[in-house]
């Protein structure tokens, strides 16, 4: 189901033209799920910590480029 969903989304950004598609994933979620991460990288995402900078809520940042 999450594949499935993710590959929908991934469809509806580049229908709308977004360049790419960027997320977060909580400490909770993190926790839960320790192989979170990666399965984002599996599915083409980079994962990285959050920092400071970052206008994002989570422990990591995830982020893939569309083409």
């Amino acid at each position: 189901l999450g594949s499935a969903l993710l590959r929908h989304i991934e469809i509806r950004a580049r229908e709308a033209k977004f360049k790419s598609i960027r997320g977060g994933i909580v400490t909770k979620d993190l926790t839960r799920w320790p192989h979170l991460p990666d399965w984002y990288r599996r599915h083409g995402f980079t994962v990285r910590p959050t920092t400071q900078a970052d206008e994002m809520v989570g422990e990591l940042i995830i982020k893939k480029t569309l083409t």
